[in-house]
């Protein structure tokens, strides 16, 4: 039984079925442990301690805990695939953005992103892209070529 109390309890359910159950645990409950500070979190998925990498203990921001429930809501939606990682685009780097179709082809820009991907809140990646008469503008990178 555990001692610790923790912070909140989430529980994911879908079709009236509770799918996964979270507890959030703060990590000032463990002061011995190395990395530990208050402003961190533990979080116990179904029972089971939420570790990364074989780490014995592993404690997140609330950016790592909302990246945690981001992954777990996905998974059982059955998005695992959705890529969380920063795209590996610079500053430069030549794309090919979509500007409609003719006779059934699509037509494309030639541009350069301006910026480096950004996330947005909608946990989607964007990046600044040059449009001729239209400046920079943000468009989502699942949107556009990458050359």
């Amino acid at each position: 039984m555990e001692k610790r109390k923790k912070e909140m309890s989430i529980l994911l359910l879908t079709k009236r079925k509770t799918d996964a159950k979270i507890d959030l645990f703060s990590a000032s409950e463990w002061p011995d442990v190395p990395g530990a500070s208050p402003d961190l979190f533990r979080l116990r998925v179904d029972g089971r301690w939420f570790c990364r990498d074989g780490e014995k203990y592993t404690f997140l921001s609330l950016e790592g805990v909302s990246n945690e429930l981001r992954r777990l809501i996905g998974e059982q939606l059955g998005h695992e695939r959705q890529c969380f990682e920063r795209p590996n685009i610079a500053s430069g780097h030549p794309v090919r953005v979509p500007k409609g179709k003719l006779a059934g082809e699509v037509l494309y820009d030639l541009s350069r992103a301006a910026t480096p991907p950004i996330q947005g809140i909608d946990g989607r990646w964007y990046i600044g892209v040059i449009l001729i008469g239209q400046g920079t503008v943000m468009l989502p990178v699942d949107a556009i070529d990458i050359q």
